[in-house]
């Protein structure tokens, strides 16, 4: 019995091939993706690369998130494939076969699918995972060795997450037919979906609240933190509002063009009207799929296409000044030192040290409210803040000022005017305050600052140091002041870079003080670049999945719907209509339902520029030129690929409807 199981599993893959086509290649492309992700993360030549283990990670989170996609387009796509093959299981259940043996014949097609699947994939992987990789390479402006070998692990990693979403769906399709009876077997192709009156309201009056709930939460004033869960929430919203709204929202268009004469009755629109209102229900839904998935596309790529275009501008805004060293323990007679330490080694190695600025700062973080102000505990509904105290020299010498303070006062300045008393009390002692017009951390900082600073100049160390045992005494807290070295440099790359090293010896040699950090600029480019990188390349990949995923979508649709459609253009063709008046209709029928996703999805897309440009704020891009641009090339290209598809769907619909009709 199980040869002939199996007869019967390969014939019906033979005989519907067409059908599972789609289901193959969506297949493939998955454990070609898992593979080149794997690929990548076990390449040793990640090792040489700054920020390598970071690398890895992330490329090991996307192992898991394609995954998981991989999973959900699987049973999404098995879904389709279930419905059109679930009558062919009914007959064999007429023609004797036990359910046993059904569930038998679908294990054999899953594990052929399998095997086929992961073998193209895994050959795909191999291929092009040099390719892939040295065009991640070249992202990041960095080259290491690449290493080509086909190794065990990455191909056990790939077969297993693909074995596992495969048996979930084995299994999912057993249950299914076990439990569904013979009769319900043979209807469930021609079985459509219908709703209540009552229910398609309620769906659209929730869709509708929901729209006006995300478009007030989008445009209100959040902080950038929360913005980062916002993003994650409001996308999860936009998605079930599409399922929501698109179904009611098309009966409504359709419905009016209907009761249109001048719309309805026109040769061209007549039949598109009606067939598309008919069966409005089902198509909606998978219209409302297509819209979701060309909205998580347009997301994802308009966040990293940007992240990485704006390497750059986020580097510069970054740091002003070509490095920074960050130090404890040091005191006043420590900062002169380290000032003639950094010109004579500037002079050793053949540079000019320019702006070299070296300051004190004792630094708390706070919460702030716009009712209550600023506290050291944490309220509900709070933001984060950030107290910087320091004293009246250093905000002179950073200002290019020379004020002056009395006893008992001190100088106050405040990221987006968030503290504007006139006193404050601090470890218990309270001082009169007044209010700066403006500080050179503060300008060189807001742009992509994602806390809220706020500055405090007391009149000198002494008094510094006493706030910082009342605070710490106070408030449990144990903050020190640290030390800050910005310095730039004039000169050629390699003997700037000489610099940069042989200083960070000195001040790591120093026992005097404790070097906590030691950035410069060109290092935080090399970090940028392949942090971005890797998010482009993650996003680039999953948004491909996705893409496939949408044409596999419009592919299925177009075939079931020409299978429904085939028999009315028949009966067309024979009453008098011409194969170009044909192809008018169905162009009709279908450019509306069509095009009306990627539109909605680029209305998403605009309703989400705001949020998605306080994710990026985190991430040390503000640069709203930047975020535009990169949201309209990449829907442009988006809407491209979605064209591109259509028409061949479109065309692939045509001639199944209209062969061998006269």
């Amino acid at each position: 019995m199980n040869s002939i199981c199996f007869d019967m599993a390969v014939n019906d893959l033979k005989s519907s091939k067409r059908d599972y086509r789609a289901y193959f290649t969506i297949n493939s492309l998955t454990v070609a993706f898992i593979y080149l992700f794997c690929f990548i993360a076990n390449n040793k030549g990640l090792n040489e690369i700054s920020g390598g283990r970071t690398i890895k990670l992330m490329l090991f989170l996307g192992i898991i998130g394609v995954g998981i996609f991989a999973a959900i387009f699987q049973f999404y796509i098995n879904g389709f494939m279930m419905k059109r093959r679930q009558k062919s299981y009914g007959l064999y259940s007429i023609l004797g076969l036990e359910k046993k043996h059904i569930v038998r014949i679908v294990l054999h097609q899953s594990v052929i699918l399998y095997l086929v699947s992961a073998a193209a994939g895994l050959v795909l992987g191999v291929i092009f995972g040099k390719g892939a990789f040295s065009a991640l390479l070249k992202l990041m402006r960095c080259t290491v060795p690449i290493d080509n070998a086909v190794t065990v692990k990455n191909i056990l990693i790939t077969c297993v997450i693909y074995f596992i979403t495969s048996l979930a769906v084995y299994i999912y399709n057993a249950v299914i037919i076990y439990r569904t009876g013979t009769l319900s077997l043979l209807r469930a192709e021609s079985r459509r979906q219908t709703k209540t009156r009552f229910r398609a309201v309620f769906d659209a009056v929730l869709g509708a609240g929901l729209v006006i709930f995300s478009a007030v939460k989008l445009n209100s004033d959040v902080s950038v933190f929360s913005s980062l869960n916002t993003f994650f929430v409001m996308v999860l919203l936009l998605l079930l509002e599409t399922y929501l709204v698109y179904g009611a929202a098309s009966w409504a268009v359709l419905t009016l063009m209907k009761h249109s004469d001048g719309i309805y009755y026109s040769k061209n629109r007549f039949f598109a009207v009606s067939n598309t209102l008919h069966r409005n229900t089902q198509t909606s839904v998978g219209f409302a799929s297509i819209c979701m998935i060309l909205t998580v596309v347009s997301i994802i790529m308009t966040t990293t296409v940007s992240l990485y275009t704006g390497t750059e501008q986020q580097v510069q805004d970054a740091y002003t000044y070509d490095g920074y060293a960050y130090l404890s323990d040091a005191d006043y007679a420590d900062r002169e030192e380290i000032s003639a330490a950094a010109e004579r080694i500037a002079g050793e190695n053949g540079v000019t040290a320019e702006d070299l600025s070296v300051y004190d700062v004792l630094s708390y973080s706070m919460t702030y409210t716009k009712n209550d102000g600023l506290a050291f505990v944490g309220r509900q509904g709070s933001e984060l803040a950030l107290l910087d105290i320091m004293t009246l020299d250093d905000m002179n010498m950073l200002n290019g000022t020379s004020l002056a303070l009395d006893e008992g006062e001190v100088y106050a300045v405040s990221e987006n005017g968030i503290f504007t008393d006139d006193c404050i009390t601090l470890g218990g002692k309270t001082f009169s305050v007044r209010q700066l017009d403006s500080f050179a951390l503060i300008e060189r900082e807001a742009k992509n600052s994602t806390i809220n600073d706020v500055y405090i100049f007391v009149r000198d160390r002494a008094v510094m140091d006493d706030l910082m045992q009342s605070i710490n005494s106070a408030e449990g807290r144990s903050s020190i002041v640290n030390t800050y070295v910005e310095f730039g440099t004039a000169g050629n790359d390699g003997d700037r870079q000489a610099f940069e090293n042989a200083f960070r010896e000195y001040l790591a040699a120093d026992s005097s003080v404790t070097l906590e950090s030691f950035e410069t600029k060109h290092k935080l480019r090399e970090e940028y670049y392949a942090r971005n990188s890797v998010y482009l390349f993650l996003g680039f990949f999953l948004s491909m999945l996705f893409v496939c995923l949408m044409l596999v979508v419009m592919y299925n649709k177009q075939m079931q719907e020409a299978a429904d459609d085939r028999k009315k253009f028949v009966i067309m063709r024979k009453i008098g209509c011409s194969k170009p008046q044909c192809r008018r209709m169905i162009f009709t029928q279908s450019a509306l339902p069509y095009f009306a996703p990627i539109l909605i999805a680029g209305g998403y897309s605009a309703v989400m520029y705001r949020t998605i440009k306080s994710v990026l704020k985190i991430f040390m891009l503000g640069e709203a030129s930047i975020i535009i641009k990169c949201m309209f090339v990449t829907f442009g290209i988006v809407f491209a690929v979605y064209a591109a598809g259509y028409f061949v769907a479109n065309h692939v619909y045509s001639k199944t409807v209209l062969e061998n009709t006269r």
